[in-house]
């Protein structure tokens, strides 16, 4: 037989469909942020001191968990807040003002505080700083769900976890100033915990 006439099985083996390769890669994703998350939780001063450990990706995926949390409680909130239980349509669009006031002052903080450390000369990207907000919004994001059953379950204390996620909030904001942005000068990480307070704040009344 000629080779002209041989069959290509290294192109048909090739050209084969895998159909596990994307339920593997999400299977991947999954483990690797549960992972991440157990480090964060764990090993705070490990993962926080090294800024490899900064991953995009899995502080996109803490923020839009921690930012879906605040939807769903405040959801709850006014589903529950009746005797009887009645749900609205308002109650998501409210629900959503909620989530706009608090996740349009997260990204611009991520932004503001690169351009504070730039202004020293040196400045990381804008990916480190999400990695980074996102790795310290974890607790808070494990707060807010927390609250949620409790708020299902009608149990009084379920404010206090979604009050606790939100200061915590505010000293990540601090936190993330101190020690990269503006490192070492407590003033200025001060007036960006406050900003961001005032910030959330303001827009809660105008939205």
């Amino acid at each position: 037989m000629s080779e002209e006439q041989k069959p290509d099985t290294k192109e048909e083996s090739a050209s084969e469909p895998e159909p596990k390769g994307s339920q593997e890669s999400a299977s991947a994703v999954a483990e690797g942020y549960i992972g991440h998350v157990k480090e964060v939780l764990t090993q705070p001063d490990d993962h926080f001191a090294d800024d490899s450990k900064a991953s995009r990706n899995h502080g996109l995926i803490s923020a839009g968990l921690f930012l879906v949390m605040v939807f769903v409680f405040n959801v709850i909130t006014q589903v529950t807040r009746l005797s009887s239980w009645r749900f609205e349509f308002g109650f998501l669009t409210s629900s959503l003002r909620v989530v706009l006031a608090l996740g349009l002052p997260i990204v611009a903080t991520v932004f503001v505080l690169r351009w504070l450390e730039s202004r020293s000369g040196t400045a990381r990207s804008v990916d480190f700083y999400t990695g980074r907000f996102g790795a310290m919004l974890i607790l808070p994001m494990l707060l807010v769900a927390v609250g949620i059953p409790l708020n299902l379950l009608d149990v009084t204390v379920q404010g206090w976890f979604y009050g606790a996620a939100l200061i915590f909030t505010y000293i990540s904001v601090f936190m993330l100033s101190y020690l990269y942005a503006a490192k070492g000068k407590l003033q200025t990480a001060v007036l960006m915990a406050v900003g961001f307070y005032f910030a959330y704040r303001l827009l809660r009344m105008l939205l």
